[in-house]
This record gives structure tokens, sequence and C-alpha cells, in this order.
């Protein structure tokens, strides 16, 4: 596979159009301009520790608008893209800030071994792995995946990344496995692709515009019937065909039975939008 920056530009922008069709808020992500974010630059990034192909990428991505990053959606179980434009761990400033954030994207416990052209794209509450983008293999890994999506998805996922051979046809080298060795690895097209027939066939189930559950697994004490309640609600609503979807109406229904069913379960920041 060839990594190519614009493919994966446009690849990121088609999966977050799509899941704004879904469930997103019309501001909940912002673009860059047409040079790329000026707070993103080699100097600005260097004590980030990533090839300059890689801040290029970081450069031109769509990101969370938010300051808050609790109030950031996810657009996957448990995790949501990381808004670098924000710089919410002062990377610039300090080198307390670039190891923050690497764990924060990366994982604590591998961030150590990735090397300087695989970038991590997502943060989670838990600072375990994550989605690492690899610019010089062109694909994602996807750590601590439910296995069902391997399974799941349509596209296939690339093999042999951990038991060939390591970098320049040698054997691994130590902590190299920590980060590749991983079962859900797509090209990075493929990649958002699958995140895209997760949400379109429910296997991502989000609960409002800013939590996204497992399909089968179910959040909290009422687990999977208020999952299934919220599916059912998204299908009686049009879901999946954009033609027939009505998403604002889908999303105050979906407020409204967890408020009134599964009371604790709905997000209050839905409801000011609502009421908005």
């Amino acid at each position: 596979m060839d990594y190519s920056r614009e493919e994966t530009v446009a690849a990121v922008q088609d999966f977050i159009a799509f899941a704004t069709k879904m469930y997103l808020d019309e501001t909940a992500y912002e673009s860059p301009p047409s040079t790329g974010w000026p707070s993103i630059t080699p100097d600005s990034m260097r004590p980030f520790g990533k090839t300059d192909e890689v801040v290029d990428l970081l450069r031109h991505l769509p990101y969370p608008s938010d300051e808050d990053p609790d109030k950031r959606p996810q657009v996957m179980p448990a995790l949501s893209f990381a808004a670098f434009q924000l710089d919410d761990f002062g990377l610039s400033e300090s080198a307390d800030g670039a190891r923050t954030l690497r764990i924060a994207t990366e994982g604590y416990m591998i961030f150590q071994h990735v090397p300087a052209h695989v970038v991590g794209l997502a943060m989670r509450q838990r600072n375990d792995h994550g989605v690492l983008l690899d610019a010089k293999l062109g694909v994602v890994f996807w750590h601590e995946a439910a296995t069902e999506f391997k399974w799941l998805s349509p596209f296939p996922v690339v093999m042999g990344l951990v038991e060939g051979e390591g970098k320049g046809g040698n054997a691994m080298a130590p902590g190299e496995r920590a980060w590749r060795e991983c079962e859900t690895v797509w090209s990075i097209p493929d990649f958002f692709a699958t995140l895209k027939h997760n949400l379109k066939e429910l296997h991502f189930v989000p609960m409002s515009r800013r939590r996204v559950v497992d399909g089968w697994y179910g959040p909290h004490e009422h687990g999977q019937e208020a999952v299934e309640m919220v599916k059912g609600i998204y299908r009686v609503h049009g879901w999946p065909d954009l033609e027939r979807y009505r998403k604002e109406d889908c999303m105050k229904a979906i407020y409204t039975a967890l408020s009134e069913n599964f009371p604790g379960e709905e997000d209050e920041q839905d409801g000011e939008l609502l009421d908005a």
C-alpha cells in the first residue's frame, strides 16, 4: 500500500461528512484553510517528534472544534479524534506537553516505541492503545478494537505486518511488536470506509451527538436494551437511507426516549441543542 496525504485527507473528510449526516452537530468539526492550519508547523510540532510527512498530514486534517476535550464528540466507541490544531497539552511550550499528547493519542504502554512516521489520531478516556496511522506503510492500526469489527467489515484487513520481517528485512526491533501487533489493520481508505460501514449498519450506535457505543455490548447498567431501543429509533426515522432519514427528528426522539425510559443515559448537551 502507498501512503498519500491527499487520499488520507479525503477519506477523513468523507467520513466526517457522513457522520454529520447521521448524528454530529454541524459545527462539531472545522476544516483548515487551503494552506493548512497555521498553528501546525514543523517548528510548532518539533517537540512531538514526528516526521515532516506526518506534520504535513496533521496540518491539513479536519478536527473537532470544541476547546473542551470532554465535549468533543466520539466517532467510534469511546474514541474521539484529537484536536491537534488547538494544542490542548501545550505542545509548543514544553517537552512534558509532547509526552502527554503522545500518551493520550498513542497509549501509555506503547508510546515510547511508536516511531516518528506513525501518529495516533484519536483520544480516549483511558490512556491505552488507540488508532495509529502509519504514513510509511499507508495503513491504520486500530488497537483494542472489538474482534467483531474485523469480521464485520466488508473491507479486507492487512495481514503479515507482525509475523513477517521487521524494518529493512531484519528481525523486528525491540518494542516494535508492541505497536504493530494488531489484528485490526486496514489500508487508510478502507479504515475510514469501515467506520462508515459500522455507522450505517448500526454496529456503532450514536446514543447522542457526542457518545457512540458498540452495537452489541451496550452502555452502563441498562445495557443492550437501551441500545436496541436507539437502533429502532434510527430505523423508524429512515436510517440508513439518507434520502429518507430525518436527522433532527431522530436525535430529538433519542433524547426524549432515553430521558423517559433510561434516565441518566441521555446527553444533557443534546437537550440544550434541541431546545435552542
